[in-house]
């Protein structure tokens, strides 16, 4: 037994930050800044697509969007619709504490005629908050470059620009959207400096409706390392894959690899008197809220499972159980 445990609440959320049992691999994004450390993607037109969202959100989200008469306006003139439009999301990131890392990229329809017709119109009227250039399109030709200054957000900065037909990238760094434009023409190629993450990304599957990667290695450089409770686990860590899965159900897998057999079983032990101390917190809400039993269920049948250096740990919330839980929302 540990001398110093975490916390119930702690172990757990850590462990949402890792995520996903892999099957097939995927291709990794060409579009990734070779300094990328970790890799986030949303595979937006899979959730939206999904039996669970049509059945218990889809209509509402729908309709508050409609509500919103200014943005509705901009989106029709884009000829943009959010729920089908939108294939994938990804955010790339760097590591460390460094603020002008990153990017995210887009795929999906655009109908960039229309974005730059509402970008330029957009400039004129906010001048200190929106400026556009031209910069080489990596074909010989020229493309545009959005700047974008939010006093809202500390007055950061962010350039963003379309990488070609479907894709949108965006970062707070001038030359990671640059350099994704002569990437996505060809001009350019890219391969990431981080050997063990070009080889986790390798197994993921990137099926899933949400995955993530993410390296001990990296973690330790984040604030995260700063605190006590979260370095036990990050010093034990080399890597971790997490996934979430909408289909008519939501399923989660995370599999993690530790630094040793040893370190493994050390964080087995640690999830494992996490989920203990959640069971028990829900335990006593549920003598109040009758409604809280299946959650209780689903928690008490999470078992992490350990073979050599890997953790695995898998659950699937029914369906009918988000339903119910939304409906009692109301």
């Amino acid at each position: 037994m540990f001398r110093h445990r975490l916390p119930g609440a702690a172990v757990l959320g850590l462990a949402a930050v890792l995520v996903a049992a892999p099957a097939r691999a995927a291709e990794i994004d060409k579009l990734l800044p070779a300094d990328t450390e970790t890799v986030l993607t949303i595979n937006v037109k899979q959730i939206f697509s999904s039996d669970l969202v049509k059945k218990v959100g889809l209509d509402k989200a729908k309709e508050a969007l409609k509500s919103q008469s200014d943005a509705q306006k901009i989106l029709e003139e884009l000829g943009f619709d959010p729920f089908t439009d939108v294939d994938s999301i990804t955010v790339a990131g760097a590591g460390g504490t460094e603020t002008d890392k990153g990017l995210v990229i887009v795929r999906g329809s655009f109908d960039m005629a229309k974005f730059q017709k509402k970008a330029e119109e957009a400039a004129k009227e906010n001048k200190d908050n929106l400026k556009i250039s031209e910069v080489p399109d990596g074909l010989g030709g020229k493309t545009k470059l959005y700047q974008v200054n939010s006093p809202d957000a500390g007055g950061q900065t962010v350039y963003a620009a379309f990488a070609g037909k479907g894709i949108m990238v965006a970062s707070p760094g001038k030359d990671y959207v640059l350099d994704a434009i002569d990437t996505a023409a060809g001009k350019r190629k890219t391969g990431l400096k981080n050997k063990e993450l070009s080889a986790l990304l390798g197994k993921v599957e990137g099926k899933q409706s949400i995955w993530m990667t993410v390296l001990g290695s990296t973690l330790e450089k984040s604030p995260l390392a700063n605190q006590d409770e979260a370095k036990e686990i990050i010093n034990k860590l080399d890597n971790a894959v997490l996934g979430i899965t909408l289909d008519k159900n939501v399923k989660l897998e995370v599999l993690a690899n530790a630094k040793s057999a040893d370190d493994a079983k050390k964080l087995e032990e640690m999830i494992s008197d996490g989920l203990n101390q959640a069971v028990g917190i829900l335990a006593l809400l549920t003598n109040q809220q009758k409604e809280l039993k299946p959650l209780l269920k689903v928690v008490k049948d999470i078992k992490p499972s350990v073979k050599d250096k890997a953790i695995t740990i898998e659950s699937t919330i029914p369906g009918d159980l988000i339903e119910k839980a939304l409906e009692k929302l109301k």
